[in-house]
């Protein structure tokens, strides 16, 4: 799998989360905290980490999404399994 970049991984979340939430002007960081989006509800955690599998490749087990805390979190996993 080609390497991408943690800039990139991050940009590419924040636009999933936005696009899943319908929010284009919501600003997101490494540090934005899944529970402090309220629009997040479990429907749409389910939304995002689907919408991050298809526009960055992977597949993420629900082992590596339940710990999910923050941003920064699902840019560590994405990451890795980028590299395998």
């Amino acid at each position: 799998m080609t390497l991408l970049s943690d800039d990139y991984v991050l940009d590419t979340i924040a636009a999933a989360i936005r696009s899943v939430l319908h929010d284009p002007g919501l600003e997101l960081g490494p540090g934005t905290r899944f529970d402090d989006l309220a629009a997040l509800d479990s429907m749409s955690q389910i939304a995002m980490v689907a919408e991050t599998e298809c526009r960055l490749g992977v597949t993420l087990e629900v082992d590596e999404i339940e710990p999910l805390q923050c941003v920064a979190d699902l840019v560590r996993i994405v990451t890795a399994k980028r590299a395998g």
